[in-house]
């Protein structure tokens, strides 16, 4: 395994503020993932990347990755053509902001949901289609896209679908988002990270009781950790954890980074 860097999303609950920036270098959080969705960062905005540009260069933390747009109104699969074409088209901004900010990767979700199972497979190759466009205008901007596993009836909620929607698609354009508090309702955290390897960009991490998302930390639920660790190490992974708990400790962003950062060392302890 080579080195794991220490993360959060950021964006939302708090926003990229230089305030909030030191307290993550204060916790010794290494990145940040910017939510570019629920109008967290307005990263249509020239002026607004560029202030968030130079944040991140006055505190010292990198964002190597940005969480792209999702939802009922952004949705690369969706089977209404202009919703489609019009997430595609917004996506390709936010893959320019990427450049400026720094930021090597972006993590996308394949579906909103429901998704009916009679639709399923059409659906799938509306997504492929969507996902081979953005692999383009992702190489034009350096960057690396990185499908999000998802939980429920989403496409991609299981690794063999995640690997379906790719299908055909460059592995030095597309990979995968691996969130466990995601794939720990359908498959073992474990087996997921042995079945897709290499291809793994970057990890989403929190807990959950097995049942559905909850976005715990770590070591509060049921999640095996000890064997996703081993499975980490194993593939030789190196990169970022992304921790995705945001909220758990309330208002308190100072407690909840040293809480965060506290979790993030006994996961590397394992």
């Amino acid at each position: 395994m080579g080195r794991i860097y220490c993360g959060t999303a950021i964006g939302r609950p708090y926003p990229i503020t230089r305030e909030n920036l030191a307290l993550v270098a204060a916790a010794r959080i290494e990145r940040v993932e910017i939510a570019f969705y629920g109008d967290a960062f307005a990263y249509r905005d020239e002026s607004a990347v560029r202030e968030a540009e130079r944040a991140l260069a006055a505190t010292g933390v990198a964002s190597k990755s940005v969480h792209l747009d999702f939802g009922d109104h952004y949705d690369f699969s969706s089977l209404d053509e202009g919703l489609r074409r019009r997430a595609v088209e917004d996506a390709k901004t936010a893959l320019r902001a990427c450049r400026a900010l720094g930021a090597a990767i972006a993590v996308v979700h394949g579906s909103d949901e429901p998704v009916a199972d009679g639709d399923r497979a059409g659906r799938l190759g509306i997504l492929n289609a969507s996902l081979a466009e953005l692999c383009q205008a992702a190489r034009d901007n350096g960057v690396r896209l990185a499908l999000e596993l998802l939980p429920r009836t989403c496409l991609g909620h299981t690794s063999a679908e995640a690997l379906a929607a790719v299908k055909g698609l460059a592995a030095e354009t597309i990979g995968f988002c691996v969130d466990t508090n995601h794939v720990n309702i359908r498959e073992d955290p474990a087996a997921v990270v042995w079945s897709l390897g290499r291809r793994i960009l970057t990890f989403h991490i929190s807990d959950n009781d097995g049942v559905d998302e909850r976005h715990w930390f770590p070591f509060e639920g049921v999640i095996d950790w000890k064997s996703f660790m081993a499975a980490v190490k194993g593939i030789g992974y190196e990169g970022q954890f992304i921790f995705e708990t945001s909220g758990s400790l309330g208002g308190d962003v100072a407690g909840y980074l040293e809480e965060l950062r506290g979790r993030f060392d006994r996961l590397m302890a394992l």
